[in-house]
C-alpha cells in the first residue's frame, strides 16, 4: 500500500525559517520486519500478527534526493510581541487540524470548529460539531483522540479512545462510521488504536500499540494489516508522506516504516523531553517531518529522507502550559498549549526582532498545570498504592486506553506484577496514596455471578458504549478517598476491605485500606479468567486524570507522581 502524500498544505512566511543547513549522511538502517498481510475479521477468526523477520543480508542504503537548502537558518521564536496567545473555553485542547478556512480541535475530547480569522480578534467561539456521548449508528462517540482531515477538506476522520473510526463533513453535520470497534472473543488482545492519518487513497490508517502495528479499515467490522515492527507498541502519534509512515515513539524517536517493509530511525529524540505530537508538512515545497515537544515548547522540522533537523520553532512564553500539536496553515503556525492557542506570526511590534526572544530553559518554564491545578505539587508527598510496586510499561492499561469488551474507556491505571505468580496476587496489600477521608466503602459487596456478568456486558452492547449502573457494578469491590483541594482516588476490584476502613474514616497515607482481587471482571465470576490486578484512578474535580489529553501525556503526569 502507498502512503498519501502530504494531507497537510502550508506556505509559511520567511521568517519562519531562518539559516541555511546542508543535510549529513542519512541514518537509514534496517532493523525492523517486514509488514505482514492479515485482517482482524468480522467472522471470529483470530488475529494473525506475527512479524516476519528481514533477510539478514545488508540492504543497501535507498537512493537520496539532493540536499535540501532551507534560507535564513530554520529558527523562529514566537514570543508575546510577535504571537496572538487566545484562550480557549475547555479544561484540555490535545489536537489541531486544518480546513481551507477553519481550524478543527480537539477540546475535552470533543470535535470543534474555529474560523481562522476569528482568532486575530483575541478570542473565538469554538463551535461544537461532535461530541462525546453523540449516537453514530449502533455506536456511542466516546472521547476523541485523534483527528486528520482529507485532502479535499471535505472530511474529518476521527478517532476515539473506544478505538472507533469516525467520519464527519463539516458542511452538512453528517457523521458516519468508517470502522466500528468489536469485542472478538477470539482476540487475546483487542487493537489499541492511538492515532490515525490517511494513506495515499485517502482511507484512514490507525497506529496501534497493542501488536504494533497499522490497521486501514476494511469493511465496518474488520482491518487489514499495513506494516508491523515491534518498536510500535511505544507508538504515540503517526503521520505519512508517500510511501513511508513516520511514527513517533515514547522515547522521542521517530521511527519509518517503508511500504516495502523497511524499518530504519529518523530520529533518535535522545535529547527530547515529552514529545507528544508528529506530523507533516511542505512549508518551501519540500516535505518535513514536524515532532512538537511539550517540554522544551518547541516544534522541530525534519528532512523526511536524511533525518536532519532542518527547522526550530521555540516558544518564549515563561509561563505556557505543554505544548501538545501544532499546525501550519496560511502562512502561519497554530499550536495548542494547555488550553490556549497560539497564533505565530501575529502583529509584530516595531523594533522586535528575533534576538528579543529569548526562552527560558526547560526548568525556567512555569511548572505545568493539567485543569487548572499543579498536580506536581499536589501530588509530591503521594505514595504508591502498592508497596514496593511501579508504574507498569504496557500503554493500554492507563487512562484512555479502549476496553472494547464493554464499549467504553479506561478511566484508570491497573497495575498488574507480571514477572512473578505470587506477587500482587489475590491478598496484596493496597495503601492510601495520600491522606484523606473516606467517601466510600463496599463493606457489604455483594459477588459476581456468571449470569450477571454477561448481562452486564449485553447491556453495554445494546446502548453501544458502558452505562455509568454497569461501569460502577464491573468496578467490583472499591475504595474511594477524598484529599481535599478537589482530588479523589478509586481503589477498585478489590478482595477485601481491611477492618476499620468505612465512610467518614480518615486514614493518612500509607495506611493500609484493601488486598488486590478481581471483584467486579469476568475472572470473579469464572475464576482464572482474568488476572488479578488493582484499577487505580485519579480524579480532579470531575475529570479523571487522563480526560481530554493523549495516553502518552497521561503516563508522563502519572511519571511526575510515582517516578518512571
Amino acid at each position: 500500500m502507498l502512503y498519501r502524500p502530504l494531507h497537510r498544505t502550508i506556505w509559511v512566511a520567511a521568517a519562519v525559517i531562518a539559516a541555511l543547513l546542508v543535510f549529513t549522511a542519512c541514518r537509514a538502517e534496517v532493523n525492523g520486519p517486514h509488514p505482514v498481510k492479515t485482517k482482524v475479521p468480522s467472522d471470529g477468526e483470530p488475529v494473525t500478527a506475527t512479524p516476519v523477520p528481514l533477510n539478514e543480508e545488508s540492504t543497501p542504503t535507498p537512493t537520496l534526493p539532493p540536499a535540501i537548502i532551507i534560507p535564513n537558518g530554520g529558527l523562529a521564536a514566537a514570543c508575546e510581541f510577535n504571537t496572538i496567545r487566545v484562550d480557549l473555553p475547555a479544561d484540555a485542547a490535545s489536537r489541531i487540524e486544518a480546513g481551507e478556512n477553519d481550524l478543527y480541535l480537539l477540546l475535552d475530547g470533543g470535535l470543534y470548529r474555529i474560523d481562522r480569522q476569528s482568532v486575530d480578534g483575541g478570542t473565538v467561539e469554538p463551535e461544537p460539531l461532535l461530541l462525546p456521548g453523540t449516537k453514530i449508528g449502533a455506536r456511542e462517540v466516546q472521547e476523541l483522540a485523534d483527528l486528520v482531515v482529507s485532502p479535499d477538506g471535505e472530511s474529518v476522520y476521527l478517532l476515539d479512545k473506544a478505538g472507533h473510526i469516525f467520519r464527519t463533513e463539516p458542511s452538512t453535520g453528517r457523521t458516519t462510521l468508517t470502522y466500528r470497534a468489536y469485542p472478538d472473543p477470539s482476540l487475546d488482545i483487542y487493537p489499541e488504536l492511538v492515532a490515525i492519518d490517511l494513506d495515499a487513497e485517502g482511507n484512514p490508517v490507525g497506529l496501534d500499540t497493542a501488536y504494533g502495528a497499522l490497521w486501514t479499515p476494511d469493511g465496518i467490522q474488520s482491518l487489514d494489516i499495513v506494516g508491523q515492527t515491534g518498536a510500535f507498541t511505544t507508538g504515540v502519534d503517526l503521520t505519512i508522506i508517500g510511501d513511508r509512515a513516520y511514527v513517533l515513539l515514547r522515547d522521542g524517536s521517530i521511527e519509518v516504516l517503508e511500504s516495502d517493509g523497511r524499518v530504519w530511525l529518523l530520529d533518535p529524540g535522545s535529547s527530547r523531553g515529552l514529545r507528544l505530537a508528529l506530523w507533516s508538512a511542505d512549508p518551501l515545497g519540500v516535505d518535513l517531518v514536524y515532532a512538537v515537544d511539550a517540554l522544551h515548547r518547541e516544534i522541530v522540522g525534519f528532512d523526511p529522507n536524511r533525518g536532519d533537523q532542518l527547522t526550530q520553532t521555540i516558544f518564549g512564553f515563561g509561563d505556557i502550559g505543554l505544548l501538545r500539536d501544532a499546525i501550519f496553515t496560511g502562512g502561519r503556525l497554530y499550536a495548542l498549549a494547555d488550553n490556549q492557542l497560539y497564533v505565530y506570526p501575529g502583529p509584530a511590534q516595531p523594533g522586535e526582532d528575533l534576538a528579543a526572544c529569548v526562552p527560558p530553559s526547560v526548568d525556567g518554564f512555569a511548572r505545568p498545570t493539567l485543569y487548572g491545578k499543579d498536580l506536581i505539587a499536589d501530588l509530591s508527598e503521594w505514595t504508591f498504592p502498592i508497596e514496593g510496586g511501579e508504574l507498569p510499561d504496557w500503554p493500554r492499561v492507563y487512562p484512555g486506553g479502549s476496553r472494547i469488551y464493554r464499549l467504553g474507556v479506561h478511566h484508570g491505571t491497573d497495575i498488574y506484577y507480571w514477572d512473578a505468580p505470587a506477587g500482587y496476587g489475590i491478598g496484596w496489600p493496597v495503601v492510601a496514596d495520600a491522606a484523606g477521608r473516606v467517601i466510600r466503602a463496599d463493606t457489604d459487596y455483594r459477588e459476581m455471578t456468571v449470569g450477571e456478568y454477561e448481562r452486564l456486558i449485553e447491556q453495554s452492547m445494546r446502548t453501544g458504549g458502558t452505562p455509568d449502573e454497569v461501569l460502577d457494578r464491573l468496578a467490583g469491590r472499591q475504595v474511594i478517598i477524598e484529599h481535599g483541594n478537589g482530588l479523589q482516588t478509586v481503589y477498585m476490584h478489590l478482595d477485601s476491605i481491611e477492618p476499620g476502613i468505612t465512610a467518614g474514616e480518615i486514614v493518612q497515607a500509607g495506611d493500609l485500606i484493601g488486598t488486590v482481587g478481581v471483584t467486579g471482571t469476568q475472572g470473579e465470576a469464572e475464576p482464572g479468567t482474568a488476572l488479578p490486578h488493582l484499577h487505580f484512578e485519579i480524579w480532579i474535580e470531575d475529570h479523571y486524570l487522563g480526560q481530554g489529553v493523549t495516553i502518552r501525556e497521561a503516563m508522563w503526569w502519572l511519571e511526575q507522581v510515582f517516578g518512571e
